[in-house]
Formats: structure tokens, sequence, C-alpha cells
């Protein structure tokens, strides 16, 4: 890690509106490099550094709050901190929405992870295997695609 890392990666993520994929321990390595160059950077190199950091979070948080409002699963990979910000956020927003009906779909045939039009992740799956799902969306697309029948 250094400043053209963080730097470079803060660019990246400004200059698109996708999250861009990072290493799961980005966040604990930053805080390590800042650690290692207190001592010996300047209060103003250590100042821009600091910023930077805050300035990346500040983006990736925003990004992560667009992804949850449009429904869409978050990159591979992501630091674990932002992983469990879009998990609880998830959660507290669905906890007051009533349960969907679901479904008992049977696989077909054995599959890899599949991504779903909306950018869903399913899978992988065993041929036989009996799974449940939620989204009408979900169970249109595995029984059209003939992934699944309803059992």
């Amino acid at each position: 890690m250094d400043f053209e890392t963080v730097f470079s990666v803060l660019e990246k993520e400004k200059s698109t509106g996708e999250l861009q994929p990072l290493n799961a321990n980005f966040y604990k390595e930053v805080s390590e490099f800042v650690a290692s160059v207190k001592d010996s950077a300047s209060k103003s190199e250590l100042a821009n550094l600091e910023k930077m950091v805050l300035q990346l979070k500040e983006k990736r948080k925003q990004k992560i709050l667009i992804y949850i409002a449009y429904n869409r699963h978050l990159p591979e990979p992501v630091p674990e901190e932002e992983e469990t910000l879009y998990n609880e956020i998830v959660k507290i927003l669905n906890k007051g929405e009533k349960k969907a009906e679901t479904a008992k779909i049977k696989i077909l045939a054995d599959l890899p992870e599949i991504i779903t039009p909306e950018g869903k992740k399913l899978g992988p799956f065993k041929s036989g295997e009996v799974i449940e799902l939620e989204d009408q969306n979900d169970i249109n697309f595995v029984i059209t695609n003939k992934i699944g029948e309803k059992v």
C-alpha cells in the first residue's frame, strides 16, 4: 500500500458510477499504511492521505446506498466492512416488509452460480435439489429458462 495506490483507487471511484471491486482487507491495509507513515510523512502528506481515505469511504457509502435503492448486489470482492454495512441496511429495510409467498422449485440439472436479469446471484445448484424462492421474478426466470420446475 502507498500514497499512489490510495489516490488511484479514489480517482477510479470518482470517475464511475459503479462500485469498484476492492480487496476484502483494503481498509485494514490502509489503516496499517497510515499508521506506518505517521512518523515519517509530513503533516500535510498525512492530512492529504487521511482526507483521501475519508473521501473514498464517503463515495463508496453513497454508491452502496444506491445499490440498495436499486436492489443490486455488490461487486466481488468488496471490503468486509462494506459488505456488513450493505447487509445490515438491507436487513433493516426488509424488516417491515411483509414476507412474499415462497415457491418450492426442483432444480433440473447441476448448475454453477447464475445471475438473474435483475443481477441477483442464485446457486450453485445440484440436479434434483429443492430450493425455495420468494422473488416472483426469480421464480419466473428459473422456470422459463428450464432451470427448475415448481414442486
